[in-house]
């Protein structure tokens, strides 16, 4: 674990090192040091370096901790002088300034008690400096609290209905201490508001807000740069890296003819095709499919008026510098036109497959374009983002099951998790491409995301494509090499494409079909029916290690009826199990409470006496190598939130990692063992 404002220090993997050599290195790295903002500009030059397609701009995230306090409305009172006609209202603004009533629960010379239901009041004595106009509600409560009392409540001050004597005039407001917290306000929204005054106030440019990361995208030059890197209360500034489609998902190869695509053809048997596509007359009517691409010709007659208008990150007005740029810029609602005709058709492809009535798999769905990659097929990670929120916030705005349909991706893991899983919570399932690197997909983003169902590309074989990528984090895959479906030189134009960009929407027109039979069904039953109704062990050519599951939709069938049927509702919760012995975890060291300065930092002190128990109970990781066999530190991590991640780093010995939820007395496995002899270990899918 590594301790903040530390140097990193290797240590090599021929030979364990003794204690005191560790116990050495530790003490080393602490009396390095280091300039304020260091290990912030490491891990943007990190960043930076991870970014294969460059990068637009930064992304900055603010400390928990410096997050702004939940905003409060406090309650004035409306009154009209000698009248008992109250009204309420409320005020956020701290600048605000009303009247001055104090309440007192004992008796104070000269003041009033108006009912016996109402305490002592005051507005013009002398125990309170007389009569107060237009002060804060700061100012308010010091005056009270100066004479022995305190403000009123709304409550009191309706019993009292004294606005008529002392200071009040018609229709003045006063203070109260009732406080109404903000339900418009998200965590999201603070820090998004926080990091927005801290970004102006150095004079950089503001791209994006995020509120589901809790993050902004600016531009920022050296200098307004150095100041956001230098700022304590800044937990990160990370390059805002491009995503860039394949030069082979955005050839115009050759037209074809108005056949049925061979990919829809496929999935609607458990083996090979017959030239027909039967969609079940399951059609995904009362969906939505959100496609994050390049944009949509939406008056393409294989979309039959069922393509919508939604949103363009880079044209998200008309008036922004690149709007109706159709070689490398944006188009307005990400809707492509014939005087944009030669905007990158590979949205509209995406489209067509997932929905289009001759070459998609849900004829009925209802498809929103979101315009994330321009024309030139570019886009960032923050663009990206923007798209997801915007999705899923005209789905709820709708009140329609949705899917998101993302083929797209870059280098680096785990870029998309927060976006992508606050967009799980708001019940909207992402389906995205596993990527065309023939290479580990969790290595790769959005592929690495655990809640996105990602999609590796077959053949007409069933074969691998040779381009898919694979590995753990591939869920299933589909027809994704030479697919044929609508393009955008005008409203009849077709072409033939490959990658696993193909594949995707082949996926989330099967969910579209689901949500659309099943509304009530969530993102987590829905991933769960995908991958119970896919035919299993027929794809070849796969490495070891990646799932063997192919796309089927005959929801006819009556073999895979069990995987169409909804949860049922949840039992109540089983009464706790009993103390593990040995499990107890009271005495663990705590990290992540905002003592540090890096509240996701621990040093471990030692490695020759663990923190908590005495022994440990293998029987806690049942089935894995993990034996907490030598000294064994039980970590307490209080801020669990979307986006934590934990990692081991800078130890230089074998070190195990296993992951609990839960009390000390009743403690869940989440994971153990994942580092294979290694000290590199991550969990950040499971951290949420």
């Amino acid at each position: 674990w590594s301790a903040p404002n530390e140097t990193s220090l290797t240590m090599p993997r021929c030979s364990k090192p003794t204690l005191a050599t560790i116990a050495a290195v530790l003490s080393l790295a602490a009396a390095i040091p280091v300039h304020p903002g260091a290990d912030r500009h490491r891990r943007l030059q990190d960043s930076i370096q991870e970014c294969r397609d460059g990068h637009d701009g930064v992304l900055v995230e603010l400390l928990p901790s410096a997050l702004p306090a939940e905003p409060v409305h406090h309650v004035a009172e409306c009154g009209r002088k000698g009248r008992c006609d109250l009204q309420s209202t409320t005020e956020s603004s701290p600048t605000a300034k009303h009247e001055v009533r104090c309440c007192s629960d004992v008796r104070i010379d000269g003041w009033a008690r108006h009912s016996a239901t109402c305490p002592y009041t005051e507005s013009d004595g002398p125990e309170i400096g007389g009569c107060h106009h237009e002060k804060t509600y700061e100012q308010a409560e010091a005056i009270c609290s100066a004479a022995g009392a305190r403000l009123c409540t709304k409550e009191e001050l309706e019993t009292d209905c004294a606005a008529g004597t002392g200071c009040g005039h018609d229709k003045d407001l006063i203070w109260s201490s009732s406080v109404e917290a903000s339900s418009a306000s998200t965590n999201g929204q603070r820090c998004v508001s926080a990091l927005r005054a801290k970004a102006e106030a150095v004079g950089a440019e503001i791209m994006y807000e995020l509120p589901s990361i809790e993050a902004i995208a600016v531009h920022a030059s050296g200098t307004a740069l150095s100041e956001l890197l230098a700022d304590e209360e800044i937990q990160a500034v990370t390059a805002n890296c491009m995503v860039v489609l394949p030069d082979s998902e955005m050839q115009r190869a050759r037209s074809i003819s108005d056949a049925l695509s061979w990919g829809i053809d496929r999935i609607d048997s458990r083996s090979g095709t017959d030239g027909q596509y039967d969609d079940s007359g399951v059609t995904g009517s009362g969906s939505l499919v959100y496609i994050l691409d390049t944009g949509v010709r939406i008056s393409h007659e294989d979309f039959g008026g069922r393509a919508e208008a939604g949103w363009s990150a880079g044209c998200p007005t008309n008036s922004e510098s690149g709007c109706g740029d159709a070689n490398s810029g944006w188009v307005y609602q990400g809707v492509i036109t014939e005087a944009t005709s030669q905007c990158n058709g590979h949205g509209t492809h995406c489209a067509s497959t997932a929905g289009g009535a001759t070459y998609g798999v849900a004829e009925g769905t209802t498809i929103i374009t979101v315009q994330v990659l321009n024309c030139g097929g570019s886009g960032s990670t923050a663009g990206i983002v923007a798209g997801i929120e915007w999705a899923v916030a005209d789905s709820k705005d709708r009140g329609l099951p949705a899917v998101i349909s993302m083929s797209l991706g870059g280098g680096g893991a785990n870029r998309f998790d927060a976006a992508i899983n606050a967009a799980f919570a708001e019940g909207v399932l992402s389906v995205v491409a596993a990527g065309n690197s023939n290479a580990d997909a969790c290595d790769y983003s959005p592929a690495s995301t655990p809640l996105a169902v990602t999609v590796g590309s077959t053949t007409n074989s069933d074969a691998k494509s040779g381009f898919s990528n694979h590995g753990s984090c591939v869920d299933i895959h589909a027809p994704g090499s030479i697919i044929a479906a609508a393009w955008v030189g005008s409203d009849s134009d077709t072409r033939s494409i490959s990658g696993t960009s193909m594949a995707c929407p082949h996926v989330a027109g099967v969910a579209a079909q689901i949500r659309g039979l099943h509304p009530s069904m969530g993102p987590g039953e829905l991933t769960s029916s995908l991958l119970c109704l896919a035919t299993t062990d027929i794809v070849t050519s796969l490495p070891s290690g990646t799932v063997n599951n192919l796309l089927y939709n005959d929801l006819d069938d009556p073999a895979v009826a069990n995987c169409l049927e909804p949860l049922p509702p949840a039992s109540p919760p089983a009464p706790p199990p009993p103390p593990v012995p040995g499990a107890t975890c009271n005495h663990a060291q705590p990290f992540g409470d905002g003592v540090s300065g890096n509240i996701f930092s621990y040093d471990v002190p030692t490695t020759t006496v663990g923190i908590g128990p005495p022994s440990y109970d293998a029987s806690l990781c049942p089935s894995t190598a993990f034996t907490g066999t030598g000294s064994v530190f039980w970590l307490r991590l209080d801020d669990v939130r979307p986006g934590v991640a934990l990692e081991l780093k800078s130890c230089g010995f074998d070190t195990d990692l296993s992951v609990f939820k839960g009390s000390c007395d009743s403690l869940e496995m989440v994971a153990c063992d994942g580092d294979s002899g290694s000290c590199n270990v991550a969990y950040s899918s499971f951290i949420n």
